[in-house]
């Protein structure tokens, strides 16, 4: 209702308000919400990882007393954070959505499968400790050879896009973004030029003769810290130069491939090497239970010796 007190016209109100409704703020930051929960739980996983036993195998191995477990964690802690740290109302956009989900997947699976990738992230990291580096970096050539099949490719590329943004040398190069974060190779990837021409890149075309279609970017000039490669080669840029680069693309194993690598590790190598190849291979085939892989090997007549056939054992128990 309404009254007059002199001069002034009063209005009664009551108001009704819902206390369980979502505010406007919590409304825009829900599914940020939802990816930060998810980057904290990964985190949990990617600790119980490297304290695993498939971890706790390569430290020994490595002689290591901690350090790289610590770089490992440290690492992907700094790659989440970056996840998180992503405003609110960018994850109402699908795509940065399952974008950002699929490199925090990505994190954690890199850690738990034991990828090459791990390993080369730890030893940028631990230029202190040049032994360590270098031992990590070592395993990692071995694992590569575990995981994937790499060529190399050297061609020229035009270079009279001006260097703008993180995206600016692979699409120069012919690459496009995958969703976990990788480059891969897009057969049809063109750029624009000054004249405002569209030219197919030299790797697209060069895809349309090779096999490569399914590759990612593995190493520019033998630099696998693409970023950091992609820094010098911003300022080394002229106008109207062509830039020639040898680029490492490559692809995951098969899982025929990756048994037949596997077995000169089994026939020749320690018991403890044997060993951490077949954690790894174990996640890399998803082999449940693992003793049928041993039952597998032993059906293809490799001839194991007791040693590596105890190994792998203690491996997929």
């Amino acid at each position: 209702g309404t009254r007059v007190e002199g001069s002034v016209l009063v209005i009664s109100l009551r108001l009704n308000i819902n206390l369980t409704s979502q505010t406007i703020d919590e409304a825009v930051g829900k599914r940020h919400k939802v990816v930060s929960g998810m980057c904290d739980d990964l985190l949990l996983e990617v600790k119980n990882s490297t304290k695993g036993e498939a971890w706790s195998a390569v430290y020994k191995q490595m002689n290591d007393d901690g350090k790289l477990k610590l770089e490992i964690n440290d690492h992907a802690q700094r790659q989440l954070a970056e996840i998180k740290a992503r405003g609110a109302q960018e994850f109402n956009i699908d795509k940065v959505l399952l974008d950002e989900m699929q490199k925090a997947l990505s994190v954690g699976s890199g850690i738990r499968l034991q990828r090459a990738a791990v390993l080369d992230q730890a030893a940028n990291a631990m230029e202190d400790s040049p032994a360590l580096a270098q031992a990590s970096r070592s395993l990692a050539v071995t694992w590569r050879q575990d995981e994937s099949v790499e060529q190399d490719v050297t061609l020229k590329f035009k270079t009279d896009v001006p260097p703008n943004g993180e995206m600016w040398l692979p699409i120069v190069l012919g690459f496009q973004p995958r969703a976990d974060g990788a480059l891969e190779v897009s057969p049809v990837e063109q750029y624009t030029t000054k004249r405002s021409d569209k030219a197919a890149t030299a790797l697209s075309t060069y895809a349309c003769r090779e096999q490569i279609k399914d590759h990612t970017l593995a190493a520019i000039d033998g630099d696998r810290d693409l970023a950091r490669k992609r820094r010098q080669l911003q300022a080394a840029w002229k106008e109207g130069t062509d830039l020639s680069v040898r680029l490492t693309v490559g692809r995951d194993h098969t899982t025929e491939e990756a048994l037949e690598n596997f077995k000169e590790v089994a026939l020749t190598a320690t018991s403890g090497e044997v060993e951490v190849v077949a954690r790894r291979l174990m996640r890399f085939l998803d082999v449940n239970p693992g003793l049928e892989l041993l039952e597998e090997l032993n059906c293809r007549g490799w001839g194991l010796s007791d040693e590596a056939g105890a190994a792998i054992a203690r491996a997929l128990s």
